[in-house]
């Protein structure tokens, strides 16, 4: 059943998400041991290796295994829904980096094919992402990429049949 792939999918994409915010926020002042590189996360909060990518809104994140792999987003200032301004139209980017908590340590990655951001489903199976990709505002079909993090490889899909493209017996 594709929509229930889709719900656990999305799922594992919050969790990732939840995962990812904790990494990627708050720095200030630690509690506990005075060495940033000792605090554990019953002590506070600590600060972690700074990352490549520029700050942005609108990121992809999702955990490969005990990594998290963020890509795309817009690094334009961000325009809130229901905010009185305009959305920014500036390019969405496809640059990205997989930060490993382990080593506290970031590594760039290949630019993506396309641009992500936004209302991207993704979902992970092993060491591989996979992200679907809604059709851009001029239309077209759905886009579908695979991040292999083995060898660091970005490979584009076939998109999906639609409702009605599925052959007849």
């Amino acid at each position: 059943d594709c929509g229930g792939r889709v719900v656990s999918g999305m799922r594992r994409l919050v969790a990732a998400l939840a995962g990812g915010a904790v990494l990627c926020t708050g720095c200030g002042d630690l509690t506990g041991d005075s060495e940033a590189g000792k605090a554990t996360p019953d002590e506070g909060w600590r600060p972690v290796a700074e990352s490549p990518l520029s700050p942005r809104d609108q990121a992809v994140a999702v955990s490969l295994g005990d990594r998290v792999l963020v890509v795309g987003g817009s690094d334009a200032a961000p325009c809130p829904p229901n905010a009185d301004c305009a959305p920014p139209d500036v390019a969405v980017l496809r640059d990205g980096a997989i930060y490993d908590p382990a080593a506290d340590a970031w590594t760039s990655i290949a630019d993506a094919p396309i641009p992500l951001a936004g209302q991207v489903v993704a979902d992970v199976m092993g060491d591989v992402a996979y992200f679907l990709v809604a059709p851009g505002e001029a239309g077209g079909s759905s886009t579908v990429l695979s991040y292999d993090a083995r060898p660091h490889q970005w490979d584009q899909l076939p998109p999906p049949l639609l409702p009605g493209e599925l052959a007849s017996p």
